[in-house]
């Protein structure tokens, strides 16, 4: 697999990333967005200030230089990891622990495995994990691809993903019907 070495030519460019952002900011046009040279620091999916893609953020920020550097280290080098990930015709699922786990809307601690594959011998995989940490926050990790977004749309482009924090903020615990553990594939779902 190529991972590892995709995953730490990511690191260092969104290492790069944090470190320009002050400037990066400097660039953004009056639509919210980088221009085209600097598209590797753009979030594909949103503006840099958020509002297309995290509604929370948004709401608490309004478009200024400094918006634009938060979404940046919110966000580093999202372009670029983008561009590193890749699509699949067709995806099969393997599933491994409780596909419910998450950090928010509703906090419920976990981790699961996932494998992906289709029919011209592309695979990928995405572990997620989230687990209780220090004052009310968790800790979340993610890496691989960012396969969930095929399970809403199969033809869509995966980036590769990287992220380890110990004190990510977490929703509210409520009461969760226990979750389907082991092994499954997507058409047990």
């Amino acid at each position: 697999m190529m991972w590892p070495f995709l995953a730490l030519i990511d690191v260092l460019f969104t290492v790069l990333a944090m470190l320009l952002a002050p400037v990066i900011a400097l660039f953004v046009r009056r639509d919210g967005y980088l221009p085209p040279w600097l598209w590797w620091f753009q979030t594909p999916d949103s503006r840099m200030d958020g509002c297309n893609g995290d509604a929370g953020f948004c709401a608490s920020h309004t478009a200024s230089w400094w918006t634009y550097v938060l979404w940046q280290w919110r966000n580093p080098a999202a372009g670029f990891s983008f561009w590193l990930g890749q699509t699949f015709d067709r995806p099969t699922f393997r599933h491994w622990g409780n596909l419910q786990a998450r950090r928010v809307p509703t906090y419920i601690p976990g981790a699961y495995l996932t494998l992906v594959t289709d029919q011209k011998g592309r695979c990928a995989f995405e572990f997620s994990a989230t687990w209780p940490s220090l004052f009310g926050r968790c800790i979340n990790i993610r890496v691989g691809w960012k396969l969930g977004n095929l399970l809403r749309d199969p033809t869509e482009r995966i980036p590769i993903c990287h992220r380890f924090s110990p004190l990510m903020q977490r929703g509210k615990t409520e009461n969760q019907p226990p979750a389907k553990a082991g092994f499954f594939t997507s058409q047990d779902r």
